[in-house]
Order: structure tokens, then C-alpha cells, then sequence
């Protein structure tokens, strides 16, 4: 696993999880529905996509790609979210990542408040 850069799409997790989407839609299903399966892997313990970053980048692709983001994926974000703030003094660049988090906080706060 590796990050590259403090963006939300800067690492392999968040590229992990893009192309599993991808490979979901391939086999047939709906973009909604890949998104779905994404959810279930992500939660099941024996799955490789279950870190902060799998969950921020299912997060992140949710609403770039469906301009919406799921109830129960908001709520895996916002925790998400918490962890990878209290462990930003690892990146070499703990600022720039920080900014990254926060922002996205923000575009995620506004659905929060729907559920």
C-alpha cells in the first residue's frame, strides 16, 4: 500500500477501490449496485479493502461518480475520517494531508445532516 500524494484519490487503497467498481460494472452490474457489493466487501473482516483508506476512497468515489453518497457509507466515513486525523503525524507532510481530510469533511457534512 502506498500513498503518492495527501488527495483522497492519492493512494493505492483509494485506487483499490476504483477499480473494483470498475470490475463490477464490467461483470453487469448497475453503478449503484457495484457500489453496493463495494460496501459489503469493505465490512467483511477477511476482505483485503478494509482499512480508512478503502472506506475514505468508497467514500470519495461514491459521490464523484453517483453524486451521492450512501447512509451507512457516510457513517463508515465520518469514522474513517476521525482515525485518519488522529494519525496524521505520520505522513510526511501531515498539513497537506489535514487540509485533504477537512475539506472533504466539509462536502461530506452536508449529507450528514440528512441522516
Amino acid at each position: 500500500m502506498g500513498a503518492w500524494d495527501e488527495r483522497m484519490d492519492g493512494n493505492d487503497s483509494a485506487l483499490d477501490v476504483e477499480a473494483e467498481i470498475d470490475e463490477y460494472i464490467k461483470s453487469g452490474k448497475t453503478p449503484r449496485e457495484a457500489f453496493e457489493q463495494i460496501k459489503i466487501d469493505i465490512t467483511n473482516p477477511k476482505c483485503y479493502m478494509n482499512s480508512n483508506w478503502h472506506i475514505l476512497g468508497l467514500a470519495f468515489y461514491q459521490l464523484k461518480k453517483l453524486k451521492s453518497i450512501d447512509d451507512d457509507v457516510l457513517k463508515m466515513a465520518a469514522i474513517a475520517l476521525v482515525g485518519e486525523l488522529e494519525t496524521i503525524n505520520e505522513w510526511t507532510e501531515p498539513k497537506k494531508r489535514e487540509y485533504e481530510l477537512l475539506k472533504f469533511k466539509k462536502k461530506l457534512e452536508k449529507y450528514i445532516e440528512k441522516i
